[in-house]
């Protein structure tokens, strides 16, 4: 009962169309992993605004409740398409809450909703062998905190099977004074916790969370699953002006 959206080699989706288990998160976004941890925590919150960048097959929009709202920036009218198509996934046309999808590049997106504030962003577009590298700057993640509230989240996923993606995020970190927390989620830790069909409904991923005080990120701070993000002085800082690939390729 599974239907995966594949590009090229890459998973950037999946719904089990079961009845029981069709309208949850699953596999990179089950509740058991790292998105589901966060949003949890923001479940009975009246007004919530949620913004995400990268789409996929709106596997993360059953997090909304029926009180809160949910934008999705996505470059790609094809996957907008695809996950519009009641015939593929029903994410988004079964959602409980207010979705809203803006087709654009995510950054340029945000550098026209001045006015707009969030309380939690999503960076969903890193898991291709292809990075959009512009969305992993110090200046993108300077104009991510200046579209959240003052006490908003900042969370990435950064599965990748050939990039170490949190060197990255912890160089920035460091740089903006930003605190932030990293937890690579192994899926074999929770089966003991998983019926048996769904075991394959859930899925190891990688995430980055960030906030301007630590403070708002007291919940995540206890949790040892959560580590605290280090600095990579190989990496150096990535900016509009300069990146490396090679220096977090996973050899």
């Amino acid at each position: 009962t599974m239907r995966q959206l594949h590009h090229g080699n890459i998973l950037h989706g999946s719904q089990d169309t079961h009845s029981v288990s069709r309208d949850r998160p699953i596999v990179y976004y089950h509740p058991f992993g790292p998105a589901g941890q966060v949003f949890e925590h923001f479940r009975s919150q009246r007004g919530l605004k949620v913004a995400i960048v990268g789409m996929g097959t709106g596997g993360m929009a059953p997090y909304i409740q029926a009180w809160q709202s949910l934008t999705y920036f996505e470059i790609d009218p094809e996957v907008v398409k695809i996950a519009r198509n009641k015939d593929l996934f029903t994410y988004l046309s079964e959602a409980r809450g207010k979705v809203q999808v803006i087709t654009t590049d995510g950054r340029l997106g945000l550098q026209g909703l001045a006015s707009t504030t969030y309380d939690i962003m999503v960076l969903d577009a890193y898991s291709s062998d292809s990075i959009p590298v512009h969305l992993m700057t110090r200046e993108a993640v300077q104009l991510y905190f200046e579209r959240l509230k003052p006490h908003g989240l900042l969370l990435f996923h950064i599965s990748n099977r050939y990039l170490n993606l949190e060197a990255v995020l912890g160089n920035i970190s460091a740089d903006l004074h930003i605190p932030g927390l990293a937890q690579n989620f192994d899926s074999d830790s929770v089966m003991h916790r998983v019926r048996s069909y769904e075991k394959d409904l859930v899925g190891s991923s990688h995430w980055v969370l960030m906030a301007r005080r630590e403070q708002d990120l007291k919940p995540w701070i206890s949790d040892s699953r959560w580590t605290r993000l280090c600095e990579e002085p190989g990496v150096g800082v990535w900016t509009d002006q300069y990146s490396n690939l090679f220096s977090v390729i996973r050899w």
